[in-house]
């Protein structure tokens, strides 16, 4: 999060705090009655609630999809606005619920869309922000409601006084709590826009404009970090690897109907929310996933989030790698053998067809598998879906990491390459191929735990042998790609180095008399080449330094973390 943003949250959190507490005087008497610590009507919990609810919501946005404020003022200030802002909400809730009878949640809704309708009337600019404000506020009080159903069942019903006035519910929440959420942050997302006269402008996103929405190819090469230093039709992150192709292209669409390009957060969040999408309109007729299969969809698609972020990542690792091996391979012909054989090995269709396969097998084994879950996880619609989405990207991203250690394979095989003479195993592309393999196995392996996590989660409940040959085999599978990854491709770059190394000994000893002992050297140039001989021969090979050595460790903690907690959890249930 940048400092000017970090600031400005931390000030709007701490002046908005006492708003929690006066909120309450409403909220009490109509609405809830929950716990606190010191049971109180004013609650330090109130205090905490507000600050943070005040924070997110200005944050949110800005965060989420990369904005920054403009420096120089374009809209007038408007510093009377929070004043008319508690006006409007205490007297409304005076006149509509204390004096009327009208429910305080429902009449404090109403009346944040109406100071929003105010708000983009003053600043159509702020329409956009305001909306996914609201949205994604309420993704996150989605996600919260489901941890707190998922730790403490029940809870929130027992809190409540009328807090569903309605009876309608959507993911087994109420809708007036929903309808609360969305509605403050729609306000909550822009009002210190308006109250400052301050816009939003993207912020590192490339050499973007509205000439890139010409065309996708426009549009991808305006925010591709590496088309100007290597070659553009192989490298392009789009053109090779699926869950960035799938999410530029979401992304282009929609910039392409609003008329203005936007970040990629964006893609993520239309593929993070096809289980939403399409699972809503199933709870008017109560066909909808709720309870703890809403809890494990959560759960997925923020696994799918991270999906993408990891396959980034990995790829700008793995560029910054190719740019460097012109420098090393001296042959123009095992350049363009490399650069064909992975225009061959990362193929879309390729991708495509092993994700087709991969998704359509993870429903038809979640299929097979739910009456095992049967009084402990009802898989709704969203479940599907999600498992879906989860293993097509995911098969993507392992196919395209298994060419990793398979790309220093092939490396490996060439004749031609140059590393530093005086010292191999220092040599930039070393470095940078050693580092990448050491991320992409930490990377992998936060991948595989958290796939793994929720069927270990309920092997013990269920002790079904479908559920544990189907988690074995996951593990197994997930296990042999980050072995791959981690452990044979060091292999091969300690034997580039030691061929290296080798070479250069041998040009070495080819200057350098045989017959004739250190002793009797007197020419100084001789003398020098010998003692760099045995300088370059006993110099080391190894190529782990503290930090790939702390990557390799992480990945060993990963790799038991959840036969960790089942263990715990095992020997919590003696006590």
């Amino acid at each position: 999060m940048a400092k000017p943003i970090r600031k400005k949250m931390l000030a709007i959190s701490i002046i908005l705090s006492p708003i929690g507490s006066l909120s309450e005087i409403w909220y009490l008497k109509d609405y809830w009655k929950p716990d606190t610590i010191l049971s109180s009507s004013t609650a330090i919990e109130d205090f905490m609630f507000t600050f943070s609810l005040c924070g997110i919501s200005f944050a949110i946005y800005k965060v989420a999809f990369g904005y920054k404020f403009a420096e120089e003022r374009k809209h007038k200030r408007r510093l009377w606005l929070p004043i008319i802002f508690l006006a409007v909400v205490i007297n409304g809730l005076t006149i509509f619920s204390s004096y009327l009878g009208y429910n305080s949640v429902v009449v404090s809704s109403i009346l944040f869309v109406f100071i929003s309708i105010y708000i983009w009337y003053m600043r159509t600019d702020l329409i956009f922000p305001s909306l996914v404000s609201g949205l994604l506020l309420l993704a996150v009080f989605i996600v919260i409601y489901k941890i707190m159903d998922f730790l403490y069942p029940n809870l929130i019903t027992q809190w409540c006084l009328n807090c569903n006035p309605s009876g309608l519910f959507i993911y087994g929440i109420n809708i007036e709590e929903l309808a609360w959420d969305f509605t403050w942050g729609m306000v909550g997302g822009v009002i210190y826009e308006v109250v400052s006269g301050k816009e939003l402008l993207l912020k590192n996103i490339g050499d973007v404009n509205n000439k890139s929405l010409d065309s996708f190819e426009n549009f991808d090469n305006a925010r591709n970090n590496f088309h100007e230093t290597i070659d553009a039709v192989f490298f392009q992150s789009t053109k090779r690897i699926l869950l960035i192709r799938a999410v530029r292209v979401l992304t282009y669409s929609l910039s392409k109907r609003i008329g203005r390009p936007l970040p990629d957060h964006y893609g993520i969040i239309i593929i993070a929310g096809i289980p939403f999408i399409v699972d809503a309109p199933l709870s008017v007729v109560d066909m909808h996933t709720s309870g703890i299969a809403m809890f494990w969809v959560i759960y997925y698609v923020t696994l799918s989030c991270l999906l993408f972020v990891f396959s980034t990542i990995a790829w700008k690792y793995f560029v910054h790698t190719w740019e460097q091996l012109s420098s090393i391979i001296e042959s123009e012909s095992e350049v363009e053998h490399i650069k064909l054989w992975m225009n061959r090995r990362l193929s879309l269709s390729m991708q495509i067809g092993l994700s087709l396969i991969a998704g359509t097998t993870s429903v038809y084994v979640l299929y097979l598998l739910s009456p095992l879950f049967a009084g402990h996880v009802n898989f709704g619609v969203a479940s599907y879906i999600q498992v879906f989405i989860n293993s097509f990207f995911g098969m993507a991203v392992v196919y395209w990491l298994w060419h990793v250690p398979l790309f220093v394979r092939e490396l490996h095989k060439l004749d031609s390459i140059n590393l530093l003479w005086y010292s191999p195993v220092d040599t930039d592309v070393i470095q940078r191929m050693t580092n990448l393999l050491a991320k992409s196995s930490v990377y992998a392996l936060i991948g595989m735990v958290l796939t793994v996590f929720p069927p270990l989660y309920y092997i013990d409940k269920l002790a079904s042998p479908g559920i544990v040959i189907t988690t074995g085999l996951v593990f197994f599978f997930s296990g042999a790609t980050v072995i791959f990854i981690s452990i044979f491709p060091q292999y091969w770059i300690i034997e580039i180095v030691t061929n290296s190394k080798d070479r250069v000994l041998q040009k070495l000893s080819l200057v350098i008399p045989s017959d004739i002992s250190p002793e009797k050297i007197t020419d100084p140039l001789i003398n020098q080449k010998i003692l760099l001989y045995h300088q370059i021969k006993n110099s080391h090979i190894s190529i782990l330094d503290h930090k790939i050595i702390i990557n390799y460790i992480i990945s060993v903690l990963l790799a038991f973390f959840p036969y960790l907690l089942s263990i715990g959890r095992k020997i919590a249930s003696y006590f």
